[in-house]
C-alpha cells in the first residue's frame, strides 16, 4: 500500500468561480488510484477566496491573527466542498487537528488548524503523521523555475532539486510570500525526508505522478 499526500491549491478549485469540471476530474483520477489499494491524504488551501476576504478585512485594518483566522475558515470551506465531491470515499470528519493519529482512512481530507500555520506546513505533517514519504503539490504553476517566468522570458524549468537549493531560492519566511512551498514547511519537509512534486493543475500529469510513469514538474528531494 503506497500512501501520499496531495496539496490542492485553493486556487484550482476557485480560480474566479467554483471549478466543478475540474473536482469531478480529480475526484476520478483519486478514486482510481484509491481503489488500488492506496491511501491518499488531501490538503485543502484556501486560494482566491482566502485572499479576496483577507484583503477587504486589511481595510478594516485587522491584526495579522484574523487575517490567519479568514484563511483558515477558507481552506475549510474549500475542504467541505472537496469532501463533497467524494462522498463515502473520504473519511468523515476534516482533519484539522495535526496531533491526532488516524490510520484506518482511504482519503482523508485536511485544512488548516490555527494561526501561525500554512497549509504548506500541515501537507508535511500529515505526510509525517501517516507515513508518506512522497508529497504532491498541485497548483497554477507546472514547475518551478530559475525566476517568475511572468516577469522574465529568460526563465528556465528546474526538474530536480535538493531542498538545501530550494531554500537557499526562496530564502527565509517573508508574511505574504507566495512561493510553492513555504520556508518553514521545506525546512520540516528536508528533516524528515520528504520528497515533493510540484506540478500544475493537469489531471492527466497528476495520473502519471501516482501511477509512477513520466510526468512534468519539479522534484524536490533530501
Amino acid at each position: 500500500m503506497a500512501k501520499t499526500v496531495i496539496k490542492l491549491g485553493g486556487s484550482l478549485i476557485v480560480p474566479d468561480r467554483i471549478d466543478t469540471n475540474f473536482l469531478v476530474g480529480f475526484k476520478t483520477v483519486v478514486a482510481d488510484y484509491i481503489h488500488a489499494d492506496n491511501q491518499v491524504g488531501l490538503v485543502i488551501g484556501g486560494g482566491a477566496t482566502a485572499r479576496n476576504y483577507q484583503i477587504a478585512a486589511e481595510q478594516f485594518n485587522s491584526y495579522e491573527h484574523s487575517l490567519d483566522e479568514i484563511g483558515i475558515q477558507a481552506t475549510r470551506l474549500n475542504a467541505l466542498l472537496v469532501k463533497s465531491a467524494f462522498g463515502e470515499l473520504a473519511y468523515p470528519q476534516i482533519y484539522v487537528d495535526y496531533s491526532q493519529q488516524i490510520s484506518d482512512f482511504k482519503l482523508l481530507i485536511a485544512a488548516g488548524d490555527e494561526p501561525g500555520h500554512s497549509t504548506d506546513y500541515g501537507m508535511v505533517r500529515l505526510a509525517r503523521n501517516i507515513g508518506a514519504t512522497k508529497a504532491i503539490v498541485m497548483t497554477n504553476v507546472d514547475c518551478i523555475y530559475s525566476s517568475d517566468p511572468r516577469k522574465d522570458s529568460a526563465a528556465s524549468p528546474i526538474f530536480n532539486m535538493r531542498w538545501a537549493q530550494y531554500r537557499d531560492m526562496v530564502g527565509s519566511w517573508q508574511p505574504g510570500m507566495h512561493v510553492p512551498i513555504d520556508p518553514v514547511a521545506a525546512q520540516v519537509a528536508e528533516s524528515i525526508e520528504l520528497e515533493i512534486i510540484v506540478a500544475g493543475s493537469d489531471l492527466g500529469n497528476l495520473e502519471n505522478i501516482l501511477q509512477g510513469k513520466v510526468f512534468r514538474g519539479t522534484t524536490i528531494r533530501p
